[in-house]
């Protein structure tokens, strides 16, 4: 036997699944494919942040600095309608922390991105230290 509430229940819940559902389809996000090559150089060495596209593949290039030696670096991507946003984040390799700039030059390779305009977006976090987020590239482009 089904009570009234429980008929309720069921009406509720039903249209909040097909909420959730229609959500999940307009907010739709893909995550390409990202290869990072890093190289760690002395501290006089910098590169410019830039953005291009060959192909579908969109490659990234800059300067990564660290509050001291010792991190290591990670990227990640995401695409939404209209931007490819990347971040690279620096986390802290040790319990030492030598107290000298560290520069990370990189080339970022995002492959897999979608065709279209798009404005690419690159970010810098220090994960474990009192640093700004820093957005070293803001710009748009065309995929195609």
């Amino acid at each position: 036997m089904i009570r009234p509430n429980s008929i309720t229940t069921i009406a509720h819940t039903a249209a909040a699944l097909a909420l959730i559902a229609c959500a999940a389809a307009t907010d739709a996000t893909e995550t390409p494919r990202v290869t990072l090559l890093l190289q760690q150089t002395d501290n006089s060495a910098t590169v410019a942040p830039s953005v291009s596209v060959s192909g579908q593949d969109v490659i990234v290039r800059g300067t990564f600095s660290t509050p001291c030696l010792g991190y290591g670096v990670t990227a990640s991507a995401r695409q939404t309608s209209d931007a490819l946003l990347i971040t690279l984040t620096g986390r802290q390799g040790g319990e030492i922390c030598l107290t000298a700039i560290g520069r990370f030059p990189y080339t970022g390779t995002v492959s897999g991105a979608s065709s279209g305009t798009r404005t690419v977006v690159v970010r810098h976090v220090i994960a474990d230290a009192n640093w700004p987020v820093d957005t070293v590239i803001n710009t748009r482009i065309v995929i195609p």
